[in-house]
């Protein structure tokens, strides 16, 4: 634990300030947490498929600077939930890659806790897809990988990463709340 825990920490609060007020700003400032966090994780913890994900939001965040910013047709997506079906699909195949990538990339990679890393790993990029498609059950995909999080760096020496995955676990929590709640008034305006 060092300098780079701590910043990354104060990085995260202010990217969960800004993202909650629906600022612009929150896409730079998660590109420069999520490439600390990626350094912390290849070079430090070896969570190299946390690292990846990290390498993933910060693409995520340069398409969020152009969606915001540089799209010139702003029309919402409606909140929705995918259905039983898509989770169904998306659990299975999101635990069967995570085994085989776990497998597969022992033969390769020098890592923490491969299998749940690449559980974890998965599980937020389809939560993350589903969330830009403004989607609800993301919040609950969300909420038990940010709880695993917890697991991997408390387990890792990285109180602050740690606390950062508290922090995103309960604005998990009230993300599905906020969402579903807005998804219950939709249905009830359209009648």
């Amino acid at each position: 634990m060092g300098a780079v825990d701590v910043i990354t920490f104060f990085l995260s609060l202010v990217y969960i300030f800004l993202a909650i007020r629906n600022n612009y700003w929150c896409f730079i400032v998660a590109i420069a947490q999520c490439t600390l966090w990626a350094y912390l994780d290849f070079i430090q913890y070896q969570l190299i498929f946390d690292g990846l994900l990290q390498v993933f939001y910060i693409l995520m965040a340069l398409w969020g600077i152009y969606l915001w910013q540089f799209k010139k047709e702003k029309e919402e997506l409606p909140i929705s939930y995918v259905g039983i079906k898509w989770n169904i699909i998306s659990i299975f195949a999101g635990f069967g890659l995570a085994l085989l990538l776990g497998y597969f990339s022992s033969f390769f990679l020098e890592a923490n806790m491969r299998y749940l890393d690449s559980v974890t790993t998965l599980f937020a990029i389809i939560a993350t897809f589903m969330l830009v498609l403004r989607k609800v059950d993301n919040w609950i995909y969300f909420i038990f990988v940010d709880a695993a999080y917890i697991y991997i760096y408390t387990k890792a020496g990285s109180p602050f990463l740690a606390g950062v995955m508290i922090i995103y676990t309960l604005m998990a929590i009230y993300g599905y709340y906020s969402w579903h709640q807005k998804f219950i008034f939709s249905i009830n305006s359209d009648r």
